[in-house]
């Protein structure tokens, strides 16, 4: 008598119950209970077809219901094994082919230099490309509001809302980076950064709904790294409340600090030198308004 396999692996019994679970939620009018389903995936798999649960579970729904239905179908319940002149489920791990992408000459030193130099490349191209994708996004994010205002464009306003917290996100990054940078042995004074563009002078916007990063120098033209805040507080951990930005800003402008206040990218909305306003005057007022 032939006994029916029943053993899987902790994680292929979590994907194998994902699989379960959308077929319950997608395939309307299933005929069968989950544990049926469970019972018939685990038979599938531990007697002669081990399946691709990662691949069944992302697969398109033409190509989930043919499988699960089809298993169904084909499986013999007293054996475990699909009657395979019958049907071969397209996620079989039979079927999936393995693509071996190590370049030819890696293991050489002139191939490795080869694969490092496209690789730096490929980085160097990524990073121009977010350079320039966050300064169009920044030139032209007023005229993107202003279009979504329109009640017909709520998905551009989220569109908009989503660029703005991954310019953020990135800013805070390297901002990171150069906090990191600072503290590194080779610095002559840890925890404060300067940082250098290759813009020769300073840019300029009146972009006035945020978020924004709060900057301020000290004495040594060095900070110690940006506060970001908000109208509508989003990120707790992260952001101030306008309020709590101006105090510091103009406690620090009192002390004929640098301040600088920037919109999602590097473009200045506010700037103070020697305790004096030199562009953004009624910012503060505004963004309260």
């Amino acid at each position: 008598m032939t006994t029916t396999n029943w053993e899987i692996t902790e994680q292929e019994h979590d994907l194998l119950m994902q699989v379960v679970d959308r077929a319950m939620r997608d395939l309307t009018g299933y005929p069968d209970e989950p544990r049926t389903l469970i019972m018939d995936l685990t038979a599938c798999h531990a007697n002669g077809c081990p399946l691709d649960f990662a691949g069944l579970l992302a697969a398109p729904m033409q190509d989930f219901s043919h499988d699960v239905y089809g298993i169904r179908k084909a499986i013999n319940r007293q054996t475990g094994k699909l009657t395979e002149d019958v049907f071969t489920p397209r996620y079989a791990l039979a079927n999936q082919q393995t693509i071996d992408l190590t370049p030819r000459g890696l293991t050489t030193p002139e191939g490795a230099k080869r694969v490092n130099t496209a690789v730096q490349e490929l980085e160097a191209a990524t990073v121009a490309f977010a350079n320039e994708a966050s300064e169009f996004f920044n030139e032209h994010r007023t005229t993107l509001l202003e279009i979504a205002d329109d009640e017909n464009y709520a998905a551009l306003r989220e569109a908009i809302h989503q660029m703005d917290a991954l310019i953020s996100a990135r800013q805070r990054k390297q901002d990171d980076f150069l906090r990191a940078v600072a503290g590194h042995p080779a610095m002559a004074t840890p925890d404060r950064v300067s940082i250098v563009h290759e813009l020769t002078e300073l840019q300029y916007t009146e972009d006035s709904e945020g978020p924004w990063a709060l900057y301020i120098f000290g004495d040594d033209g060095l900070h110690s790294g940006c506060q970001y805040f908000a109208k509508v507080i989003e990120y707790e951990d992260e952001q101030i409340a306008v309020e709590e930005a101006m105090r510091r800003a103009v406690e620090a402008i009192a002390q004929k600090k640098e301040v600088r206040v920037c919109e999602g990218g590097d473009r200045l909305v506010f700037h103070s030198q020697d305790g004096k306003t030199t562009y953004g005057e009624g910012f503060w007022e505004a963004i309260q308004a």
